[in-house]
């Protein structure tokens, strides 16, 4: 599916019915599309006030939403028991996922990390973050695995003859997760 005017959306997800949920920045909400393309606010405010500027959503097996506003990524843990949040200034918190889906136990699962954002799980529960040093993997207790080095992507100029234009080439990454 391709969106013209995506809202500067950053976390994508899909709900229960497989339709595209996206976090918008620049139109300040959480929308879904719909399989008509037609795109719907699912949330604009909390608690009266407008969203500053969504950044990830996750999805647990329920239905419940989960979004940032705007920390960084987020991701559930495989028995939905646990919800990680990255946070670039202060590491990642973990919030206990209650029966109803709220939230409980906010506690610090790694206190440092340099620019903590996109995240994602494994089914051993171990956890991969994306930082400006690379991708950084804990185990589920939040202990180190190490890092995995991703290389900045480099401009490679060719020589050609002067009358074909030079071709630019871009690698696109994908990443990110949400907010309670």
């Amino acid at each position: 599916m391709f969106v013209a005017e995506g809202g500067q959306a950053n976390g994508l997800d899909s709900d229960l019915g497989g339709l595209l949920l996206a976090a918008e920045h620049a139109n300040r909400r959480v929308s879904r599309t719909l399989a008509n393309a037609t795109v719907v606010t699912v949330v604009s405010e909390h608690m009266g006030d407008r969203l500053n500027s969504p950044n990830d959503i996750a999805v647990r097996s329920d239905g419940t939403i989960y979004f940032t506003d705007p920390p960084n990524g987020l991701v559930l843990s495989p028995d939905e028991s646990v919800l990680y949040v990255a946070d670039s200034t202060a590491g990642v918190m973990a919030f206990d996922v209650n029966a109803d889906g709220s939230l409980s136990n906010e506690r610090d699962f790694i206190e440092t990390l340099p620019n903590a954002d996109g995240m994602a799980i494994d089914m051993g529960g171990n956890l991969f973050v994306t930082t400006s040093t690379g991708v950084q993997v804990f185990d589920p207790a939040g202990n180190s695995w190490g890092t995995i080095e991703v290389s900045e992507s480099r401009r490679v100029r060719r020589r050609r003859p002067r009358r074909r234009p030079a071709r630019r080439c871009a690698r696109i990454a994908g990443r990110d997760r949400n907010r309670a």
